[in-house]
């Protein structure tokens, strides 16, 4: 009688730890999910090293964010094509970041000469903190007031990606 009431005690205990996880867990991506409406203003390093706020590098302008890898060949294929067809986007900030050291952003950003965007650096737990679990290449499209409009994955086309801004 004894074992079964430790048995039916252990059973309870685990199943209330449970529940408590995935409560925990269901918090976090709720969370993820509200900071994603408004544009984080994180700290970034720009590519001379400076520092600034993700804010401060959008004039007001809507804004195409990217979050890119250098080792990444999708994050390739949509670098690509923003920097073969961004000017289409006029109007449009495009900031792409990354978390990757700044030497390796650097040396990414430098196949790009005059490109329609800018890069940047930002630490990785601050990248996740921010945008929650992501993937690259990842888009975040803002309106002028920075409220999120989409979120995208993987490349995309830039004429499907000025649908969003009109």
């Amino acid at each position: 009688m004894k074992i079964k009431n430790i048995v039916v005690v252990i059973i309870i205990l685990g199943v209330i730890s449970a529940l408590a996880l995935i409560s925990k867990q269901l918090g976090k991506e709720v969370l993820a999910t509200e900071q994603l409406i408004s544009l984080p203003n994180i700290n970034v390093t720009q590519m001379d090293s400076s520092y600034t706020t993700l804010s401060s590098l959008s004039d007001g302008s809507p804004l195409l964010l990217v979050l890119v890898n250098s080792e990444c060949a999708i994050c390739h294929g949509q670098v690509e094509e923003l920097y073969k067809r961004g000017h289409k986007l006029e109007g449009i900030d495009i900031i792409l970041l990354s978390h990757q050291e700044l030497g390796d952003i650097q040396e990414f950003a430098n196949a790009y000469p005059d490109a329609p965007f800018v890069f940047g650096q930002v630490d990785l737990d601050i990248l996740s903190e921010s945008f929650g679990k992501f993937s690259t290449p990842h888009l975040f499209l803002y309106d002028k007031g920075h409220q999120l409009i989409k979120e995208l994955k993987g490349v995309n086309r830039v004429v499907h990606l000025k649908k969003y801004f009109e």
